[in-house]
């Protein structure tokens, strides 16, 4: 994987943004502009008697913490889409932490507890593992995908 990122990025012609990221920024921006309406409507809602001075409180809080929930979510797209325009780098954790181990023959504690999340163990002996890490590994999984055509011209 780390070779194909560094044959994507050293590529010119590379696609610089995900489409469902900017689909996904444009969808939280909207949204957050309509929560920003919302608040500012509320003022003349309990002015004019529709709603009481708790309910407009309540009501503002509430908002506000969507707002500030909304704002987080935004900022790591934004940051995200920038990682795409920029190319995937080591800096990207997953690539950074398995990197790090090489060619694996031997599984070892460390190595457990730096990349396992956690390890389900099911009726029949069926195992499933949660690795940390997934989000920058999908993100890279996406980045390769969307590059497919600056690989196989590199």
């Amino acid at each position: 994987m780390d070779k194909l990122i560094k044959r994507i990025n050293s590529s010119p012609v590379k696609k610089k943004e995900s489409s469902h990221i900017c689909s996904a920024i444009d969808t939280h921006t909207a949204e957050l502009e309509k929560l920003k309406g919302m608040i500012i409507d509320l003022y003349p809602d309990w002015k004019s008697g529709i709603i009481s001075k708790e309910e407009y409180f309540t009501l503002k809080e509430q908002l506000t913490e969507k707002i500030t929930s909304l704002e987080k979510a935004l900022e790591n797209l934004k940051r995200t889409n920038e990682e795409f325009k920029n190319g995937i780098t080591e800096d990207n954790d997953f690539i950074s932490h398995f990197k790090k181990y090489g060619k694996i023959d031997t599984l070892t504690r460390a190595m457990v507890v730096e990349l396992i999340d956690k390890i389900y163990v099911h009726e029949g002996g069926r195992i499933t593992i949660s690795f940390k890490f997934t989000d920058a590994y999908e993100k890279a999984l996406e980045y390769i995908e969307l590059n497919k055509e600056a690989i196989l011209t590199a």
